[in-house]
């Protein structure tokens, strides 16, 4: 087999700096084909993606990515650990991927190994580091930090915190525990930081492009994305019936979730218990779940909301991941149960190389490839917890987006397949 590059990302949107990565790890690798494992229709950091995981992985492969999967729910909204646990085991299972590019604030490969082996082989250790800085008041990514930096023999080291750094550890931890010997590839971050512009390089992060299709302008944002997320971009929005999902379009959907499962209408009445309490909810730790019923009941937008359930030692991102995970019923129980099933790869797009890709995978890996879930249903059995949100995780989409279900199973959609570069 040729040689072939992984990446994992979420393209929302596919922008310049999005561009630039791929270039720069196609280059660095050598790679004569790209395999992209891309977040579902919510992300990491706690909110529905922009636009559906099919468009996005259309745009990825009209970008020159030759095939796209989808990271499950599960894995794909969640933290780092999670998020890189599932997509570097996806990638690894394909049998045929020899490289792994990610971006990196710092592109130092022998600093984030020393790091990722701290987490892998000293697990005991880092987890009472760990939970002797929470107790001492840190927030969870400072205590970290600070934990890596003690196991690594000095405490005042300055452990780079850059978001890509942090993933790109997890990265490393994961291909270590795999016993992996697929190449990492630090492509160091060029341009604006996740939240600003760069006119001058025409580059902008994710979150200020995001930012700018909330508050300002598509014709603003598309500036800094390539031609042919720019098109597809302008195209949905035009559409009549569709447009961009953010996180406001979450806040009735959450409040209804959390009314369901608080004990009585009025939280006080234990025999009007919903199906799912709060408490059960997996990002619902240290008293969380009772400050966003406060939250619920106070706040006036989903904003007002965030910043009343958020506390001191966790960020904004958790708050969100624990309002998406309240939305989904993804309790402690039932992630337990989702990820002992294992793991899948569904396609959601690719090319005439990609095709290729498919055909070997199938062949040769060492987890299933699903193209078309109605014909493959007994393949998918021993995930039906895992697969089960990811489907849950479309339907509330196009609830959102549309406000009824009518002609929608995401179940039936087949891959994308786009005509050769």
């Amino acid at each position: 087999m040729a040689h072939i590059l992984g990446i994992i990302a979420e393209y929302n949107p596919f922008h310049n700096g999005h561009l630039h990565h791929l270039e720069e790890a196609k280059r660095l690798s050598g790679a004569d084909a790209v395999v992209a494992v891309m977040s579902g229709d919510f992300v990491q950091r706690g909110e529905p993606a922009l636009m559906d995981k099919w468009l996005r992985a259309r745009v990825a492969v009209a970008c020159k990515v030759d095939l796209v999967l989808e990271l499950p729910f599960i894995y794909a909204c969640n933290h780092a650990e999670y998020f890189a646990r599932g997509a570097v085991a996806i990638l690894s299972g394909l049998g045929c991927v020899d490289s792994i590019a990610f971006g990196s604030e710092s592109a130092d490969l022998e600093g984030i190994y020393a790091r990722a082996r701290i987490l892998a082989e000293d697990s005991n250790a880092f987890g009472e580091k760990l939970r002797e800085r929470m107790k001492a008041g840190d927030s969870f990514p400072k205590a970290k930090q600070e934990a890596i930096s003690f196991l690594l023999g000095n405490e005042s080291l300055a452990v780079p915190d850059g978001p890509n750094d942090i993933l790109a550890t997890e990265y490393l931890k994961q291909l270590i525990l795999l016993h992996s010997e697929i190449a990492p590839i630090p492509v160091r971050r060029f341009g604006a930081s996740p939240e600003a512009i760069s006119d001058e390089e025409n580059i902008a992060g994710a979150g200020a492009i995001r930012d700018l299709l909330e508050n300002g302008t598509v014709e603003e944002a598309i500036r800094y994305l390539p031609q042919a997320s720019s098109r597809e971009l302008k195209a949905f929005v035009s559409n009549a019936g569709k447009r961009l999902l953010f996180m406001e379009d979450v806040r009735q959907f959450l409040v209804y979730a959390v009314l369901n499962a608080v004990p009585g209408c009025c939280g006080r009445f234990a025999d009007c218990a919903g199906p799912v309490r709060l408490s059960e909810i997996f990002s619902a730790t240290e008293g969380l779940e009772r400050r966003l019923i406060a939250a619920v009941r106070a706040g006036r937008d989903m904003e007002e909301m965030i910043r009343l359930t958020k506390t001191k030692r966790y960020t904004r991102t958790r708050i969100k991941r624990l309002m998406i995970h309240t939305l989904m019923g993804l309790t402690k129980e039932t992630i337990k149960e989702a990820t002992a099933e294992g793991l899948y790869a569904r396609v959601l797009a690719f090319s005439e190389r990609g095709a290729e890709l498919i055909r070997y995978a199938k062949k040769n890996g060492s987890l299933p490839l699903i193209t078309n879930p109605n014909r493959e249903k007994g393949v998918l059995m021993p995930y039906r917890r895992t697969f089960g949100f990811d489907l849950r995780a479309a339907d509330i989409r196009r609830l959102m987006l549309s406000g009824c279900l009518s002609g929608f199973l995401d179940f039936s959609n087949n891959p994308v397949r786009t005509p050769a570069n």
